[in-house]
């Protein structure tokens, strides 16, 4: 039921996301296209009106300089019949080169009648490869003329949309490429939010069920004792042992959980020294031994490996719980062989077992926390979950790396790179 409710939750808010993500991205496509679609006509229309707007200052420049000329002649104004129109063309491009020193379009006096066809053809003759993008008609005494604004090239308003279109898009492929990868970033972290939470919510049931054995053990043989129910001695030691038994699987249920808490939050310091990997086997076969467990156990060691540098009682709690693991997860015929070689440049203890192996799909997710593989036998057998993701906090602790080979049916090999 628990896990039904987180999934509908989990659900509701990727639609919440969804929602709050696809409307404005929707959004700004549309302005996108239509600034896109409408950007050749924008262009047209600013320089239309830039240009208008320069031709005005030009149109008032050159009615001074007509207002001068007819000051100096002594004339009240100029008569249209009698203006030399050829040195008033002539002057229009001197007049705009002082006003407008950096600009790059062509300033001309040109009949206003003149059409399209005529105002190439005029530009053909000049020699020029130029467009007409604004034309402004003058008044009195030039009434009749026009003046008009050329840039270079066949088409500049097309050069200046094909730019700024390409901009558009550009920035619109980085703006939707960061909305889809903040937008997979926080599905990832929401899924990985609810896979840990179903995950803790495993771990409180395993962990519920795991204490609630030993202590109903403990309590049963304790009542017992207690009523004088056990007949004999004999009886009375079996007890006994079973509530050593029982007492020491709730110990380590508790060191588990106390060794993970130090690990998260960082208060496990390690007593880094010089070992030898003979002696750390040595030390690991002493607790092994004193267990007696019923498989075959047996040891490897390369000769010539260096010293490594590691904390010998935590290394040995790796290499114990994969110890125990191997013995936990094969049948009866338990054959479990401890090595260490040499591996390029690193140290490698390898722990392999004849047992079940680990399916594929679980390989990627065996080391993480609270995790347990759903399997009959796993389900059928004691444990938090957290042994292997102690392990690898552990060796990634010594700069090292656990690895798993494994093939099902067939059994496993956990790796321990040390450097």
């Amino acid at each position: 039921m628990a896990q039904t409710v987180e999934l509908i939750e989990f659900r509701r808010a990727f639609v919440w996301l969804l929602c709050g993500m696809l409307l404005p991205s929707v959004a700004l496509v549309a302005f996108g296209v239509v600034a896109v679609a409408n950007e050749r006509a924008a262009v047209e229309r600013r320089l239309s009106d830039e240009y208008t707007a320069r031709l005005q200052v030009l149109a008032g420049d050159l009615q001074r300089r007509l207002d001068q000329t007819a000051r100096d002649t002594g004339e009240r104004s100029l008569d249209p019949l009698g203006l030399d129109v050829d040195s008033i063309a002539a002057e229009v491009p001197r007049l705009a080169a002082a006003r407008f020193p950096r600009e790059r379009a062509t300033f001309r006096l040109v009949p206003r009648t003149a059409g399209l066809a005529t105002l190439r053809r005029m530009v053909a003759e000049a020699g020029a490869n130029a467009t007409v993008v604004a034309r402004l008609g003058l008044g009195p005494p030039l009434e009749g003329y026009s003046l008009t604004a050329e840039l270079p090239g066949d088409d500049p308003a097309a050069a200046l949309a094909f730019r700024n279109r390409t901009l558009y898009i550009g920035l619109l492929v980085l703006l939707y490429g960061g909305i889809g990868v903040g937008f997979g970033l926080t599905i990832r972290e929401m899924r990985r939010a609810y896979r840990l939470s179903r995950l803790k919510t495993d771990f409180v049931a395993n962990i519920s069920h795991e204490l609630r054995t030993p202590l109903t053990s403990v309590r049963l043989f304790a009542e017992t004792l207690r009523e004088g129910r056990a007949e004999g001695r004999e009886e009375v030691r079996e007890c006994v042992e079973l509530l050593s038994h029982e007492s020491e699987r709730l110990s380590r249920l508790v060191e588990t959980l106390l060794d993970w808490s130090r690990l998260e939050s960082g208060r496990a310091p390690l007593r880094m020294q010089p070992v030898q990997v003979g002696a750390l086997f040595e030390s690991i076969a002493r607790t092994w031994r004193a267990q007696q467990l019923p498989a075959t156990y047996t040891t490897e060691i390369e000769p010539g490996l260096p010293f490594v540098s590691v904390d010998s009682e935590s290394m040995a709690q790796v290499v114990l719980n994969l110890l125990h693991n191997a013995y936990k997860y094969t049948g009866d015929d338990k054959r479990i062989a401890l090595r260490a070689r040499k591996k390029r440049r690193m140290v490698a203890i390898e722990v392999q077992d004849n047992g079940i192996g680990v399916r594929p799909h679980d390989k990627k997710r065996i080391f993480e926390r609270f995790y347990r593989a759903d399997d009959l036998l796993s389900r059928n057998t004691e444990g938090t979950g957290l042994g292997l993701a102690i392990a690898k906090k552990i060796v990634e602790a010594h700069q090292g790396r656990i690895e798993l080979d494994s093939r099902p049916g067939v059994g496993s090999t956990f790796r321990i790179l040390l450097p």
